[in-house]
């Protein structure tokens, strides 16, 4: 009986260290997620930048219009992550918003009508990326993560 309880718990033991842990999850999101849609003429990208090492992530948005770079939306956070989930907590600072340089050039912008569009565009998100954020991590691969994010998936490739 002592033979068969040592064996079982061996076994338990190898199973639970074989199966994915948080920190797997994390290094296997390590590095540039890309997510591009388009609609109406314009773009968005949006990048996903992971580092493991220390857990933090970097989310750069950028809108195109006609072709130009126009509007960027930066924010930080600190994540951990599940093989189901991925937790973001928003503690490096604000999220930053700005017109880029060829957009002001190309659109004819003066810096304050640039100001009130990246105002506008933190006003947008809100408080979306504030606090503490938790996304259902549907599909974790070496070149694809999909996420579901408010009912849709939406699909990143690895850079």
């Amino acid at each position: 009986m002592k033979k068969l309880f040592f064996t079982l718990l061996v076994l338990v033991s190898f199973v639970s260290l074989s199966s994915c842990s948080s920190s797997d999850t994390a290094k296997k999101l390590d590095g540039t997620w890309l997510h591009q849609e388009s609609e109406d003429g314009s773009e968005i990208e949006m990048t996903w930048t992971f580092n493991s090492a220390d857990e933090t992530a970097k989310l750069v948005c950028a809108a195109f219009n006609e072709g130009v770079k126009s509007c960027i939306v930066e924010v930080e956070a600190s994540y951990t992550a599940t093989p189901d989930e991925l937790t973001l907590v928003f503690d490096k600072g604000p999220a930053r918003a700005y017109v880029t340089d060829e957009a002001k050039e190309k659109f004819g912008m003066s810096e304050s009508i640039a100001k009130q569009i990246a105002d506008a565009m933190l006003q947008q998100i809100g408080d979306e990326y504030t606090g503490t954020n938790s996304e259902k991590i549907v599909k974790l691969t070496d070149s694809e993560l999909v996420m579901e994010e408010a009912g849709s998936e939406v699909a990143f490739k690895k850079q």
